[in-house]
This record gives C-alpha cells, structure tokens and sequence, in this order.
C-alpha cells in the first residue's frame, strides 16, 4: 500500500518559492547597486560643475582686477603662475623684493626635506598640515610655494586657490632645480 503525503508537493513549492526570491533578491541588489552607482556618478558631475563654476568666477574676477591670467592658466584650468626656480632664486635675492615684505616662500615639503637645505626665510607648512594650517598665510602676500620638484607644490597652490588665494606660484622644479643660498635645519612655521 502506497502511502499518499498530501503535503509533500509542498516542499517543493517552498523549494521554488526560495530560489525565484534568492534570485529576485540578487536581481534586486544588483538594481540598487546599478543606481547607488548612478547616483554617484550624477553627484560627482554636479560637484564637477560646481568646481568649474567656481573656477571660472575666479578666472573673471581676476581678469576684472586686472591681474594676470595667462591662456595656459585657462586650459590648465589652473587659477596660479607658475615660475621656475630661477626666477624663485631672483626673486628671494631681490634686495627690493625683500624690501617690500610683499613675497613668502612656502615650503611644503616633510622636515627631512627641509633639513636637508631651505630657502632662507622660507615658512614652512608640510602638505600634509595644509589644510588645517593654510589660514596662518596671508592673502596679501605673493606667495612662492616650492617643494622638491613642483608636483606637491602645484597641489598646494591649487588648493590655497579653492580657499581665495590670489597671489600664487609654484615654483616649477622645485628645490631640486634651486640654486640659490639655503640654510639647513627647520625652518619658521610662523612669522
């Protein structure tokens, strides 16, 4: 005699049931991912655009002061000279230059670079204090930002851009291509 369980289909069932929900789970969080993505993307557009925006309110604003924005400035999208090291080196010698108070070196680079050789009267702000110290510079100084070779300083000056900085240069080449007089040891982080 055969035995009849009348609710065996139902294990079955039950069984199709949790794999078409598994798989519309998987579906699921594949779609939420999908769109956390796209927002992501759209976020970030929108944070582009705010950027450029700014930029270029900035890029008007200069040119409307009437200070110096060169074509490379505009398709480097960049709001900061840029001089090399010997111009760096002139600068700092210049007795008149010195006279006037109007020009700051800043020096970004770690205290086992700067140890090593600094330009003298150079303040000194690591990259990696920049942004809770950037206020101690003044805006109404040129300031010269220099670290070994140009990239760190050119991120410096980008962001002392974000934050109002007008009178900006990196120095190209950095300290590596300075052959000016330096000191050694640490110098100021204030003035």
């Amino acid at each position: 005699m055969d035995v009849v369980y009348p609710f065996a289909g139902l294990g079955l069932v039950a069984l199709i049931v949790a794999v078409r929900a598994r798989s519309s789970s998987r579906q699921l969080a594949s779609k939420v991912r999908e769109l956390e993505s796209g927002i992501n993307r759209a976020e970030s557009r929108a944070v582009d655009a705010e950027q450029r925006t700014a930029r270029l309110e900035q890029f008007v604003r200069m040119l409307a002061d009437g200070k110096p924005v060169t074509g490379a400035m505009i398709e480097e999208g960049r709001l900061f000279d840029e001089i090399d090291a010997e111009q760096c080196r002139v600068l700092v010698e210049d007795k008149q230059v010195l006279a006037r108070g109007d020009t700051l070196v800043v020096d970004v680079r770690t205290q086992g670079e700067v140890e090593g050789g600094h330009i003298a009267g150079a303040r000194w702000i690591p990259i990696d204090q920049l942004e809770s110290r950037y206020r101690e510079l003044p805006k109404d100084k040129r300031l010269l930002v220099v670290c070994a070779a140009g990239g760190r300083s050119a991120a410096a000056c980008d962001f002392l851009s974000g934050k109002g900085y007008e009178k900006l240069a990196n120095v190209v080449g950095g300290m590596s291509s300075y052959r000016g007089k330096t000191e050694r040891g640490v110098p100021a982080t204030k003035s």
